[in-house]
């Protein structure tokens, strides 16, 4: 996950990091807890994603186009890149996979819990 990449976002958009974390009311020590930590739950995710207008999963979009490019490019070129820095590569492209995986089916549920919520409460009124 490109935890910079939200940093920029916020930097871009908000005049301060506190100003940001007052609009959707998280602690400024939970925020940067998640930037020195380099991790964080699908909730607090999510509650940052909908500060700024975008989905959960902008945040991984540019990982993985970076990585299929230093891949293709090695190829391409007949360059070579370690094993171990592959393997640690491929290693963090499947961990960032997976937590994207399970944030989309995190929302998956979220968006048919609030359907279903949304046509009951249509029925009732």
């Amino acid at each position: 996950m490109n935890y910079n990449k939200i940093k920029e976002e916020v930097e871009k958009r908000f005049p301060s990091h506190i100003e940001f974390c007052r609009k959707i009311g998280m602690p400024k020590s939970t925020f940067d807890r998640i930037f020195n930590e380099q991790n964080t739950r699908i909730s607090t995710l999510e509650m940052i994603s909908d500060g700024l207008g975008v989905s959960p999963s902008y945040w991984w979009e540019d990982e993985e186009a970076q990585l299929t490019m230093v891949k293709e490019g090695a190829i391409h070129y007949g360059g070579y890149i370690p094993r171990s820095v592959y393997l640690d590569m491929l290693g963090k492209w499947n961990e960032d996979r997976e937590s994207k995986k399970k944030l989309e089916e995190h929302i998956d549920f979220l968006q048919k819990h609030f359907d279903d919520h949304k046509r009951k409460s249509a029925q009732c009124g």
